[in-house]
């Protein structure tokens, strides 16, 4: 596969990658190389392990939509974990808790008083 990941590289604006059907049965750990891709349809592939796809996932940073078969709830919480801006999980938007500074910003200011 790191062969296609070379070829992939060439394409600078590419953010789809539609894998779907393949005999695919883990990702390289760095894919970094494809870091402008968004989606990815990896479904109904051979992958039966996806811990040994997480790296992989996570290299993509840009990553938003993941199709993926998943066995478990685990598996599904290690994607979402391993890819920090993930929003749709085989077509399921993912509900992540606020952070701190996303907090922050929803809490009203009040004003100084002027002196």
């Amino acid at each position: 596969m790191s062969s296609l990941l070379d070829l992939l590289s060439k394409f600078e604006n590419l953010e789809e990658i539609l894998l779907y059907g393949n005999i695919i049965k883990a990702l390289p750990n760095d894919m970094s190389a494809i870091n402008s891709i968004k989606f990815v349809d990896l479904s109904n592939n051979a992958i039966t392990q996806i811990e040994h796809s997480l790296d992989g996932l996570a290299t993509l940073t840009k990553l938003t939509h993941l199709s993926i078969d998943v066995e478990s709830e685990d598996a599904k919480d290690s994607i979402i974990n391993s890819c920090a801006k993930l929003e749709f999980l085989n077509g399921e938007e993912i509900e992540r808790p606020m952070q701190v500074n996303e907090l922050e910003e929803t809490i009203p200011t009040s004003k100084k008083e002027e002196t």
